[in-house]
């Protein structure tokens, strides 16, 4: 154990809750206590509990508190009282989520957009949800809505102060990756949503589910292999490459 991590697991230990960790130091031969001046660890990634599974078509139903980073999006009918789901995203840093521009190609109003975070239902409130207003969504600047390239976008979430989210067992940030990182081929990734069970289902699940794609090699990852759909450098490929009918296949579509 590093002098560092012994540092950060202090800061976790702090034990009278004081505005710092506080460590035992040596002083002229004497044991006596300093503030330690460590930044806090990260606890990005981390899920403290991981709840049972239940298949169905289309992905497993779970819980949030296998995906605390997961969050609901809501914006507020035009015509009608009331609101409708939007969209899925990821919580990234205490007051930022991540998701997808092509949600937002009707340029909503900030004060129209709402965002969940920790539900397991859809519509339906759970115990520790914690609920925010957003300042602003930020879509990437080159995003193509023929091609769906650069199909990113940021929302804000809108505090009193420097803290928005609250971290708990339902609720968490995912990691970042590193800028440069590139995932070898057939690498397993993890999905999680509020998806509809099939593409053509009229309605979106009304309980979390995951699901899990592996990443394709970048030589199925072209225009010919995908019915002649643009596939640009900011893409990559991923599928269920379990046997089986296509009709059982899980993807992140919808």
């Amino acid at each position: 154990v590093t002098v560092t991590e012994t540092l950060q697991f202090l800061f976790h230990r702090n034990p009278d809750g004081d505005a710092k960790p506080w460590c035992h130091v040596l002083k002229d031969g004497k044991l006596t206590w300093e503030y330690c001046d460590v930044p806090p660890c990260s606890t990005c990634g981390l899920r403290q509990y991981k709840q049972p599974q239940f298949r169905i078509k289309g992905g497993l139903f779970t819980d949030i508190t296998s995906h605390p980073w997961q969050a609901a999006i809501f914006v507020k009918n035009k015509r009608a009282p009331g609101e409708r789901f939007l969209c899925g995203g990821v919580l990234i840093g205490s007051c930022w989520v991540l998701s997808a521009a092509h949600c937002f190609l009707e340029r909503f109003p900030p004060d129209h957009v709402k965002v969940v975070l920790g539900r397991t239902y859809r519509v339906v409130p759970g115990e520790a949800e914690q609920t925010f207003e957003i300042e602003k969504y930020i879509i990437h600047k080159e995003f193509d809505d023929d091609t769906y390239d650069n199909d990113i976008a940021l929302l804000q979430l809108r505090s009193d102060s420097k803290q928005c989210a609250q971290e708990s067992s339902s609720v968490s940030t995912a990691c970042l990756p590193d800028p440069n990182l590139q995932l070898p081929d057939w690498t397993e990734c993890e999905l999680s949503g509020y998806g509809k069970h099939e593409q053509t289902s009229p309605f979106f699940s009304e309980r979390l589910k995951e699901a899990h794609v592996r990443l394709y090699p970048s030589s199925r990852c072209t225009s010919q292999n995908l019915f002649n759909k643009t596939v640009t450098d900011n893409m990559l490929c991923a599928g269920d490459t379990r046997s089986g009918g296509s009709q059982n296949l899980h993807d992140a579509c919808q």
